[in-house]
């Protein structure tokens, strides 16, 4: 009887240890799966770029999604964006949107903008594909893909507030060959107790395109700034006859902070190298009258051709020159 027993704990043992190998086997042993062969994507067809040159970056190769952290030493060195979907249209849309005049595409998902390409510089490798649209170009290692921003210039932003105690003239003007947009703010200061008269800072930005010259193909793209509130005095006199109140310039006692980015294209083709002018600017301002009785704040409209600043509009202009002020005297 016990040997019977001992024999069939044995028999049970032994198919329990071939079970339990069984499971450790079926365990460690891999799972196979089937091999699947990546399928290629199609190759997008090859489309221009509308980049106007392929020229080499003075700062150092940047790589997808890398660092720039040598922004004031490049060529475009006034900003810079990255995206997986980048093209030269996006790139040219950025840049515009910033009123910049020039954009280039570099390593295919790099979209740099600014104004400082030199007249003649070196050429470089642009084979990147883009990001956005792997059958286009977006510039190389190194290599920017450069086009001119022109056809997404925008007006400069206005801005959202008036001055506390002045004025604000916003200018938007169009004639035929001419697109001008200005907006002037005048901040007042004080008043000269020796002359009486009235002392305002005063900044400018603004741009536009103009067509001159001959052929009549060639157009002038135009971005302008005056900054640092140049302070300006005014003399106040009021019209008898109408009540109207005129503020005629009597002198500028400082200098405006100016820049003047300028691009000429002739046909369409842009012309380099790009004007970038910085300095100081006084003999600008004109006097401007508010209307009898106004409130305040109050607004007045000068018709286009009244305009007598830089870049006047020829004959047929249209638009206006709409001014609020918030003065109190």
């Amino acid at each position: 009887m016990i040997n019977q027993t001992l024999s069939k704990l044995a028999a049970i043992a032994f198919i329990g240890s071939l079970l339990f190998g069984t499971a450790m086997a079926q365990t460690l042993s891999p799972v196979r799966k089937p091999v699947q062969t990546p399928v290629p994507l199609p190759p997008l067809p090859p489309r221009p770029n509308g980049a106007m040159a392929c020229w080499a970056d003075t700062g150092q190769p940047v790589f997808y999604f890398g660092q720039v952290t040598d922004l004031p030493n490049r060529s475009l060195r006034d900003s810079f964006t990255w995206s997986e979907r980048m093209t030269n249209d996006q790139c040219r849309a950025t840049c515009g949107a910033q009123n910049e005049l020039l954009a280039g595409t570099q390593s295919g998902t790099v979209c740099f903008c600014g104004n400082a390409y030199s007249a003649a510089p070196p050429a470089g490798n642009c084979g990147a594909p883009c990001a956005g649209y792997r059958g286009e170009m977006c510039g190389g290692s190194g290599a920017n893909s450069v086009s001119a921003t022109t056809a997404y210039f925008n007006p400069v932003a206005v801005p959202a507030t008036l001055p506390v105690n002045g004025w604000q003239c916003v200018f938007d003007m169009s004639a035929p060959g001419y697109r001008h947009f200005e907006v002037q703010r005048w901040e007042f200061a004080m008043m000269d107790a020796m002359t009486g008269n009235l002392i305002f800072n005063w900044t400018t930005t603004g741009g536009g395109v103009y067509q001159y010259g001959s052929p009549a193909q060639t157009e002038l793209f135009r971005r302008f700034s005056f900054s640092g509130g140049a302070p300006v005095a005014y003399k106040l006199t009021t019209v008898a006859s109408d009540g109207h109140r005129l503020f005629s310039r009597q002198a500028i006692t400082g200098h405006a902070s100016v820049r003047d980015v300028q691009l000429q294209t002739i046909s369409g083709v842009p012309q380099l190298p790009v004007s970038d002018m910085t300095g100081g600017w006084s003999d600008y301002v004109l006097g401007l009258d508010l209307l009898p009785g106004a409130p305040v704040p109050a607004t007045s409209q000068y018709a286009a051709d009244t305009y007598q600043g830089y870049s006047r509009p020829g004959s047929g202009a249209t638009g206006a020159i709409t001014c609020n002020w918030t003065l109190t005297l």
